[in-house]
């Protein structure tokens, strides 16, 4: 009987054994209860306007802007746009609200990682003078990416 009983023991301390073994690693491996796998990060374009200069217009007449887009991100920005919401064509101040028709939008455009790109734009036909705010910004299609507004004035005055 005395066999039997470390016979028994001696699988008993075996089992344990492996299942302790199982146990340590399903709680240590890489994607453990005490090892989680941190996700790696997907490479993202991040599209910012470094410079933008707007040449302000006579009364009936288009202002222009010139943008310079900067990607600083780690990959490349696909199916990008600059829109520059210029104000209207009765001349209402951003204030009022700008719709998405009264802006201008330059031709679609890929950037890559560290790369920069000069944008030229014509506003609408100013039709009365003031002071309107501007303001553009860069938009990627597909790549949910949208870049923080930038501000200018746009000067009209009556034509001399």
């Amino acid at each position: 009987m005395s066999q039997s009983s470390s016979l028994g023991k001696w699988l008993a301390g075996i089992a344990a054994t492996i299942i302790g073994a199982v146990v340590i690693w399903w709680l240590t491996h890489p994607g453990g209860l005490l090892n989680p796998v941190t996700p790696t990060p997907r490479p993202q374009p991040s599209l910012k306007i470094i410079d933008f200069t707007v040449i302000n217009a006579f009364v009936g007449e288009r202002a222009q802007a010139s943008l310079t887009v900067y990607n600083e991100g780690d990959s490349t920005g696909e199916a990008c746009a600059v829109w520059w919401y210029s104000g209207s064509a009765v001349g209402r101040q951003l204030e009022q609200g700008l719709l998405p028709q009264e802006a201008a939008v330059s031709a679609d455009f890929g950037l890559r990682p560290k790369e920069t790109r000069q944008i030229s734009l014509s506003s609408l036909v100013y039709t009365e003078p003031g002071t309107f705010r501007s303001y553009a910004q860069v938009s990627c299609r597909g790549a949910n990416i949208t870049s923080q507004e930038f501000y200018k004035d746009v000067i009209v005055v009556p034509r001399p």
